[in-house]
């Protein structure tokens, strides 16, 4: 797996010496040096393994300062993760091993090994001591085995033991031995003024040059990371404006995962009891236990969010007959004077709406035989009442007692009381309000406002339900499915690793079902037999793996829940989910197996063993892996060694970082081999959650877009974060018990959620300044939506001024002219900006400005047709839609009947058309009805026999030429339809009546044919000369921004070409401008020929007698004026010689023809004061007709006008790329009796056929 180390690694030695400090010239490095490798005592052992220098081992340099190379990863972090006494040992084959203490009181020591220092393969902590402790282990190796040793003084005095081993996986029992036979071997050195302790070796000088390089590729790195709004402003100080180029081409395209944006929910910050699960009372079942906190906090046990009201009442918890063994405590109250009661505070408070209604519900039993009324109300602080009912319970036996209480007020900080109405005792459990307005009104259901603004972000899927809460805090709190469906009273609570309590109340089926609400496929995630790597339970993290013998039971659960999930209801599980309320399939696709896991042997027996039992069983489902909390290091590279070896189909990639990582980590995915595993990126955010934070996650998320081949899911965490109570900030949306506070991040997840697509579009950035830091501050992706054909604009600009861009939609048709546009946007340090939507007009070419720091989404909707003609006798490149005026206009080929023509609809799915078969549409328009569930529409069709364009696709430039050998009319066009006219080759057409073309194939390909040129075939021309009584055929053309020519014998070829350039220089005093467009003229008069070129200017000279030649002495520049764009073209009727070009840019609506008169072909140019020839005819939405030829009939005074126009209908739509889209058309010019050119008017129907003139 490529990544981005290795680019930082090349980059560190690319960029040089400069950069990074100098480094000992080759000439003056010594062989070899002294390492130092130490941990200091400062931070308690959690710093790391530290390196030092010494080339005499007096004068110690340090690498960093503090630069560590190895962390420990043993147990939780704060009190655990230590590094003490770590001893560094080299073996015989140059592998190095190190060996550290975790702590004072653990008998385990933890070992891990290195082939360079930097990448270390996976630790173990190997349990050697029970009730003593390992403390300053040593490493030697002698008789083929290494020993280890170290000090044991729980018993009050230092004692030496160790351990041997082969392999450091397998050890022999711990054996005491002497004191004075330890090694011994730490060694005191200063570093900086301080004493440290540890272990020396002598190496040699390349090692600790690359230590030096890998530190100072960190550090490197840091300085990317620690980029800020606070820096940029520095930066960018000076910065004023930005121009920008955005050419989206549609013709680069590719599929891309429809699952990128999703959410993942895990039970951290009260997400789930006092958040997104609807149930208005804490601790409802009395099961919090002082474990949920370890002990910390006494009041956390059966009794928390309970307490009496009243005199003479006692409430206590008992555990004698429970309702059901999984919930094992209830509560007692005993009253002895009517009116005390049991009040429930809720979660800081109950929050109630006026006029709603909650669910109330209890199981109640009376242990002295006797039947209760129990006055249930909401009250506030001073005894207010909010609501209230009553409920009458049974004799005996746990009953379930229910009642709905109506909210006379809204408040936010309501109690619940339960008032017995007698004196006696009575038992309760399960006791419960819950607002009948849930989520779509499920009972158990989700709070509303939440899951809403969650369903808003329009997910794709749902991961859940942790992150760390799946594999919990040791074996014992691993999440069990199980134990989270069938009825609430049966399912089991248990201490949440995140420091409280979770009663299984938000279970699988509520997870299944909220995905089923809002349309997103379910992705739980299921421990991989191991529990977190940050354990506190367990000793040694991961040590205590799942024992493999009960390894079978656990992989059953795993395909236990699939067949629960997808299951018929006939099936076991299947039953149970039916039972529940949905027999039918919840469709289940996607398995996650472990999060984040300390990658080890341990894990791999047991992920292999759970993926294979999946694989085998249910080849259907997609299994999801895990490569650790970080995008490097050991987890992360050893999980993909796994992952790639087993074949597992996709990933689960985490990491939180800084904006500046996001900014400057874009490439991130492009050199991720295609070929190995899909990855869902399940978490990762930035630090922050502000306006910076969310555009630094926005300018990455294009990045995943584009790289939406490899990257298929994606999901921002954390989710969800109750005020007060979050254990993890950011979180993506806030909330306390009335009010959902989502922050400027959910809004860049929901604008890519809402505004996600299936196809992505390749598309280019031209920024007008080119410094790197802005290049990485602009981004753009673009997709589409393949259910709605819309074009989605996603543009990112995290400068501090605007970017002026100009959006260039290459090949994008049948889009409308106005687009939605939602901008979110606001200072750096902004929490509470919104985005904001309107309408804009869009085109093929548009402007568009980004404004400073902000977000961009431009869905451009597609031009819904609700039919699509088929028929072979269309020209179905001119098909005209007009949605909005409920217009269709079909241009038929040549001998269509149109009294008997069939369209041939293919209706859009779910549409109906009428009529069907043959229609009369000779005698005018014909109305066809389709009809949808949306309705119907009647649009009025109308067919016609169009002569232009005369050729089928894109061409350009069009040269026309009669043949006197063969009688035939021949058009040589530039080959159009390629990106900025990058086409390559040239075609010929030939035509008996100037009507019907026949393609004569390739004439000219620059790549094979030409030598001088290989791109940039432009503008041909060609000339039939009779020379000696022979045809030949000499054929002008432009490549590479040169004219060469090639002959022939034949008006179709085979061409070949002269060998060299023609012109490929400027004329004297020409500086800008292109040598391209030639055209060849021969004088009627005198026989001879001309050479006409240029762009920017008309040149012109006489060509010598062999054509491939030019007299340089007859070379001169023709005295245009300043409309002279391109395109000469001569033509000489009655004495006057006519000189034509074209005016303007051909991606210009216009594109014009103009001309001026001379005396003779190289003479002085008169220009007529109205000399238009042709330009764009609106009314029939026609544009950019220009860069025409002429053709005479041989013996006539009869003319045609050949040009290109924009591609019809959609050109003009397609802004720049409508340039390089072009149609041939042929309209009849005339003259006026004074000699001027009639202005052309360019039509569909173009001419009817001509007789053959020979």
């Amino acid at each position: 797996m490529k990544r981005t180390f290795l680019f930082l690694c090349l980059m560190v030695l690319l960029v040089g010496k400069a950069t990074f400090g100098a480094v000992t010239p080759i000439s003056n490095q010594p062989d070899s040096v002294y390492l130092f490798s130490y941990s200091t005592e400062k931070s308690a052992g959690h710093s790391g393994l530290y390196f030092a220098w010494s080339a005499d081992q007096k004068n110690w340099t340090s690498i960093g300062p503090e630069m560590r190379f190895l962390f420990s990863d043993y147990g939780r972090w704060g009190v655990e993760k230590r590094m003490i006494t770590p001893f560094l040992f080299q073996s015989s084959n140059g592998m190095w091993h190190c060996v550290w203490s975790l702590n004072e009181h653990t008998g385990t020591f933890a070992h891990a090994e290195s082939k360079d220092l930097i990448y270390w393969y996976p630790q173990t902590y190997p349990v050697v001591m029970t009730g003593n402790n390992c403390l300053r282990p040593e490493v030697s190796f002698k008789n083929k085995q290494y020993q280890i040793s170290w000090i044991s003084n729980k018993s009050g005095r230092e004692k030496a033991f160790y351990v041997t081993t082969t392999d450091f996986k397998n050890y022999t029992s711990a054996t005491e031995m002497p004191l004075n036979n330890r090694l011994n071997s730490r060694k005191e050195v200063n570093i900086s003024g301080t004493k440290e302790t540890g272990a020396i070796h002598k190496v040699a000088w390349e090692l600790v040059e690359n230590l030096l390089n890998k530190q100072k590729l960190n550090v490197y790195r840091d300085q990317l990371g620690s980029e800020n709004a606070k820096t940029d402003s520095v930066r960018f100080a000076s910065l004023k404006s930005v121009d920008a180029t955005i050419t989206i081409d549609n013709s680069k395209s590719k599929k891309i995962s429809d699952l990128l944006i999703g959410v993942f929910f895990e039970d951290i910050n009260y997400a789930a009891d006092g958040g997104l699960y609807a149930e208005l009372l804490q601790n409802r079942d009395f099961e919090f236990a002082l474990s949920d906190k370890e002990g910390k906090d006494k009041n956390w046990n059966s009794t928390k969010a309970w307490h009496l009201i009243g005199d003479g009442a006692t409430f206590t918890i008992d555990s004698v007959s429970p309702i059901h063994p999984n919930n094992s405590h209830f509560a007692v109250l005993k009253i002895e004077k009517a009116g005390a009661g049991l009040v429930n505070e809720g979660w800081d408070g109950i929050a109630v709406k006026a006029g709603d209604k909650y669910n109330f519900s209890v199981f109640a039993r009376n242990p002295d035989m006797k039947s209760k009324k129990l006055h249930i109300r909401l009250t506030g602080k001073n005894g207010e009442i909010y609501g209230q009912t009553i409920v009458q319970t049974k004799a005996s036996g746990w009953n379930k007692l229910e009642a709905v209480l109506t909210a006379t007020i809204s408040v936010s900080d309501a109690h619940l009381e339960i008032i017995p109405q007698t004196s006696g005792t009575i038992d309760l459990d399960m006791i419960s309000l819950f607002p009948q307005k849930t989520f779509k009104n499920h009972k158990n259901g989700l709070r509303a406002d939440l899951a809403q603004t969650i369903a808003d972000i329009h997910p794709r899927f749902i991961r859940f339900p942790g992150g760390c809460v799946a594999h919990g805090d040791g074996l014992g709190n691993i999440y069990r499915w199980k134990n989270t469906v069938g009825p609430l009273e049966s399912r089991k609570p248990q201490k949440n690793l995140w420091g409280y309590h979770q009663s299984a109340g938000l279970g699988y089926y509520e997870y299944f079902q909220f995905c089923d609400d809002i349309g997103a496929e379910p992705l739980p995630v299921i421990a991989a037999g191991v529990p977190c790597q940050n354990s506190a339970t367990g000793g040694a993290g991961q040590q205590g793996g799942i024992p493999m013998c009960d390894m079978d039971n656990y992989v059953q659960d795993v395909l236990d829940l699939i067949e629960w999930a997808n299951g018929d209801v006939k099936t076991k599980w299947g039953k149970l989910r039916a039972e529940a309320g949905h027999p039918k399939p919840f469709n289940l696709k996607y398995v996650g197996i472990g999060n984040e896991d300390l990658i080890n042997d341990i894990f791999e027996e047991r992920f292999t063993m759970i993926y294979k039992a999946v694989k085998e069983k249910h080849p259907e489902i997609t299994v999801i892996g895990t490569v650790g909390p970080s995008f490097e290091g050991t987890d992360y590279v050893e999980g993909w060694k796994i992952a790639t070896k087993l074949q597992v189909p996709m990933v689960d990639e985490h990491y939180y970082q800084s904006p500046g990582w996001f900014i400057n980590n874009q490439d991130y995915y492009d050199k991720y081999d295609r070929s190995k595993s899909k990855v869902y990126l399940g978490e990762y955010a930035s630090w922050g959650s502000t306006i910076y934070n969310a555009l630094a996650e926005a300018l990455y998320l294009t990045s995943l877009e584009r790289n939406g081949d490899v990257v298929s899911m994606t999901s921002y965490a954390p989710l969800l974060a109750k005020e007060g109570h979050t254990q993890w900030n950011p979180d993506l949306i806030y909330f306390n018990n009335s009010e959902v506070e989502p922050t400027v991040n959910y809004s860049v997840q929901q604008l890519y959620g809402q505004n996600s697509g299936d196809t992505y579009l390749a598309s280019d950035v031209k920024l007008s300044d080119k410094n790197e830091s802005i290049g990485k501050r602009v981004a753009v992706s673009v997709v589409r939506d393949s259910k709605s054909n819309d074009l989605i604009v996603k543009l990112v600009n995290m400068l501090p001024v605007a970017v002026k861009a100009n959006v260039i939609l290459n090949e994008v048709d049948e889009i409308r002219s106005t687009a939605t546009r939602t901008v979110l946007t606001g200072l750096p340090a902004d929490k509470n900006a919104r985005p904001v939507t309107d309408q804009i007009s869009v085109s093929g070419e548009f402007p568009y400005s980004m404004p400073a720091y902000s977000f961009t989404v431009i869905r451009i909707n597609h031009e819904k047709r609700p039919a699509e003609p088929k028929s072979d006798l269309l020209k179905k490149q001119n098909v005209y839609f007009q949605t909005e005026a409920k217009k269709i206009y079909l241009p038929v080929k040549r001998g269509a009947n149109l009294s008997r023509f069939n369209p041939e609809f293919k209706a859009a799915e779910g549409v109906s058309i009428s009529p069907s078969g043959v229609q009369n549409f000779a005698k005018g328009p014909v109305n066809y009805t389709f009809k949808s569930g949306e309705g119907k529409e009647i649009y009025q069709v109308t067919a016609s026999e169009d002569h232009n364009p005369v050729l089928e696709g894109f061409y350009a430039d069009p040269e026309i030429l009669y043949s006197e050998k063969t009688g035939k009319y021949y058009l040589y066009p530039t080959s159009d339809g390629f990106n900025n006219w990058s086409g390559n080759y040239f075609k010929v057409f030939s035509s008996d009546n100037l009507v019907d073309w026949k393609d004569e194939g390739i004439i000219i390909d620059l790549k094979k044919d030409v030598s001088w040129a290989n791109r940039n075939a432009w503008a041909p021309c060609i000339v039939e000369k009779k020379i000696n009584g022979e045809y030949k055929y000499f054929y002008y053309f432009t490549a590479a921004q040169k004219i060469g020519v090639a002959v022939a014998d034949n008006p179709t070829g085979p061409f070949v070409d002269s060998g060299k350039a023609l012109i490929d220089f400027k004329p004297k005093g020409i500086t800008g401008g292109q040598e391209i467009d030639p055209d060849v003229f021969t004088n009627p008069k005198t026989g001879k020929s001309y050479l006409y070129w240029g762009n920017g200017y008309m040149a012109a000279a006489e060509l010598n007698d062999d054509m491939i030649s030019i007299n340089l002495k007859t070379m001169k520049l023709m005295n245009v004026d300043d409309t002279f764009r391109e395109g000469s073209y001569v033509i000489y009727r009655n004495g006057t010689y006519y000189f034509m070009w074209s005016e303007d840019d051909t991606r210009s609506p216009n594109y014009k023809v103009r001309y001026a008169t001379s005396d003779s072909p190289l003479g002085k140019l008169t220009i007529p004061e109205k000399n238009v020839v042709i330009t764009q005819n609106p009314d029939q939405e026609i544009y950019a007709t220009g860069h025409n030829s002429v053709l005479q009939i041989p013996g006539k005074d009869e003319w045609y006008l050949v040009y290109h126009r924009f591609t019809r209908p959609k050109g003009i739509k397609m802004g720049s790329p409508a340039g390089f889209n072009r149609e041939v058309c042929i309209d009849k010019m005339e003259f006026n009796a004074d000699g001027s050119i009639k202005q052309v008017i360019p039509t569909l129907k173009g001419i009817e056929p001509l007789s053959n003139s020979k």
